[in-house]
Formats: structure tokens, sequence, C-alpha cells
């Protein structure tokens, strides 16, 4: 399932406006990008996304509302002031075709022979808190829903999870050592986190009858989930989550990803999410340029205030995200005027005033040198280029010039 647009009415934030999630071609973006200033509702448009979706459409195609939209293979999900066009999977509208229930696309309690494999729709929210269940269950079943929360409910079961899939791998190979079938559990596991290096590797699990997932890093420490570095625990429960809900064809909604992780996890972590399962589209808010600068500037959507509400406005063809500098997206691509703290940005640009005026002589001058020597330091670029100013100067007013 992957958004086609976002049809809003008279909403709060958004007013009467629309968002595409296409390319100029007319494809729909496996990747899509929010940033904005706090307040555009980056948060706000993936709980709309979310609320309108958890409303499950029933009846009006064989037994269907009126309040449903069937045309090809897109469905709208009305909502109370956001309408969702998505697009189905073939298997999704082959249930339709055939005269199958909806109910069998939504995972809805009490259909019999309802088996569905992976959700339809994956929220995963600013903070997914991890608290573990006090017992491991190494045999756990668990049958998706056609919306899946990544709450706290949910990533208590990850530990058992992680038990579970070295069990099943156990006994689905009783010919070989238990040895090797837990190694090629935790590898498939640590495969996902392979681009990221991460200091901390599954190793299987704790020989006391807990079944508590260990894990050692390159000291050779072992160590459980809970002695993970909050960056790593992030990371660990937000991919295991979409992993053990075999995420595919699914639409994947990931609010800040970049929550507790290093600007070189940052930079690499949309590609985590790209490589868990297949045919997932992704739909990401962030503030990180690290994330910004991993992804082509098709993908990117940058939330503003309008005249009748927030609006999504794509990247210029010009402006290109991919690649750049973090410096260069967050002037360009994020609209932040300095760089720097108030402090040196306005003393910096003091000192550039008195040298246009040609007051490099001034005490106010020289004052304003001395400081920016012992903050940001001497080595600092835009004071080595006032330094170098005052030299020319001084070399053409030597000469007369």
């Amino acid at each position: 399932m992957k958004i086609l647009k976002i049809e809003f009415k008279e909403h709060a934030l958004f007013g009467n406006n629309c968002i595409d999630f296409t390319e100029p071609s007319g494809m729909i973006l496996e990747t899509v990008i929010f940033i904005g200033d706090n307040g555009t509702g980056k948060t706000t448009l993936l709980n709309a996304i979310a609320d309108s979706i958890r409303v499950y459409p029933v009846g009006n195609y064989k037994v269907w509302s009126d309040d449903n939209i069937i045309e090809g293979s897109w469905i709208a999900f009305p909502g109370d002031s956001a309408t969702i066009f998505v697009q189905c999977t073939a298997n999704e509208m082959d249930f339709l075709e055939t005269g199958g229930p909806f109910s069998h696309l939504l995972g809805i309690e009490g259909v019999e022979g309802v088996d569905i494999e992976s959700p339809a729709v994956i929220y995963l929210p600013v903070e997914a808190n991890f608290k573990q269940n006090k017992g491991i269950n190494n045999t756990l079943v668990y049958h998706p829903k056609f919306m899946e929360v990544i709450d706290s409910a949910f990533t208590a079961n990850i530990s058992s999870f992680i038990a579970t899939k070295i069990q099943s791998e156990v006994f689905k190979n009783v010919n070989e050592p238990p040895k090797i079938s837990i190694q090629k559990a935790c590898d498939e596991i640590n495969h996902i986190f392979e681009i990221m290096d991460v200091d901390a590797k599954l190793v299987g699990l704790s020989a006391d009858g807990t079944s508590e997932p260990i894990f050692k890093n390159g000291q050779g420490k072992s160590f459980n989930i809970e002695s993970l570095s909050s960056g790593e625990k992030q990371l660990f429960i937000r991919a295991l989550s979409l992993k053990f809900l075999n995420a595919n064809n699914c639409m994947i909604l990931i609010d800040e990803p970049e929550l507790s992780l290093h600007p070189e996890w940052q930079r690499k972590i949309v590609h985590v999410y790209e490589q868990i399962g297949e045919n997932n589209q992704i739909i990401i808010a962030t503030h990180s340029p690290h994330i910004v600068g991993s992804v082509r500037a098709k993908s990117i959507r940058i939330l503003r205030r309008g005249e009748e509400g927030i609006e999504a406005f794509p990247c210029e063809e010009d402006e290109q995200t991919y690649g750049r500098r973090v410096d260069d997206i967050l002037q360009f691509n994020m609209n932040i005027n300095s760089l720097r703290n108030e402090e040196i940005s306005n003393k910096l640009k003091r000192a550039g005033e008195l040298l246009d005026k040609g007051d490099y002589k001034s005490y106010e001058f020289q004052k304003l040198i001395k400081e920016l020597k012992d903050t940001p330091g001497s080595d600092d670029k835009d004071l080595m280029r006032l330094e170098l100013a005052v030299a020319i100067k001084e070399s053409k007013d030597d000469k007369g010039e």
C-alpha cells in the first residue's frame, strides 16, 4: 500500500491544501522526507495519515459504504479532515475483484481463515520506548494487524521476537548443530545493521533459562538489550520491529528517525529502512540535515506556512540534496540563516561592517578580532578571511591605492 496524495478539508493546520507523493513523472515515491520549521505540522501530518487509515473502510463494493472510492487500483480512506488516496498491491486488489470481503485485507478479528503476513501500515512514533516484558517467550506467535503502531506495548516483545527467531532456526535445522543454527539467526538480524558500523552484535541467548538475547561488543564484553546505548536501542528496536513484522508492501511512517543517533548513523539510517522488506513506501518527518543529504531532491517535501494553511513544496529543479554538505543543506534547503550561535554570528557581522567602512584600525574592530580569536579560535575560516581582507587593505593603504 502506497500513498498517492492527501486532500485536506478545513484542517486546523493544512486548511484545504493537497499534498502529493509522486515524482514529476507521476510515479509514486518510495521514500518521502518531510522537513520544515517547528510548528509546520510534520508530526501532525503523520498522525493525519495514521488516523485516516485507522478508520477501516467497510462496505459498498459488494457490501461497501458510499464513502469509499474504488477506481482501478486506488482506494480512498476518508477521514474527518483528510482523505488519503492509496494504491493497493495486486494481491489486495485480487481480493476485491474476486468478491472477497475487504475484512480479509484488514485482518479484522472474527474472520475465519485470515492470516495476514504483513501489515499494510506501520507507524513508528517519535520514540519507541523499550520496556521489556518480565518473561521472555521463545515461542511467540504474533499475527500482524492491518495497521501497527510501534509503541511501548509492541516493543516490549522485541526480546521475545529475537528468542523466537533463534529457537525457530534451531528446530528448523534439526540435523545441524544448534550453534550453527543460532549463528545463522544472529547473522540474519545483524545483517540489517551492517552499514551502520554498530559496536554491538547479537550472539545468541542467555544460558540461564531466561532466553534473554545476548549482545557482544568489539572488546568481547557481553550484555543484554537493556545495556545498549540509547542510540543503539532506538536503532535495534525500530529496525527489528519492521523485520519481525515482515514489512513488505507496507506504508512505513517514521517520526524523527534521527533520535539519539550519531550524525554518521543519521546519514545512513534511511538506507537501513529501505533495505528492510520489499516494495515499501517510507514516509519520514525529520529535522536532520544528514538525513536530507542522504536522499535525492525528488523525495523532499518542504512544509511552509501559506495564506490558507501549511503547504508542502517540492525542491526546485536545481536544488540538489543528495551528497551535499550539511552546511549547504542547512542554509539552502532548511533556511538556516547562520550556522553559528547568535553571539559569534553578530560579532563576525559587525567586524565585517567595520572592515567595509575602513575602520579596521579602530578599537572596536581590534577588540572584536581578539574576542573571536579566543572563541571560536584563530583557525576559524571566517576569522582568517577577515584577517586576510585586513592585510589586503593595509597593503593598498600603504601603496596609496
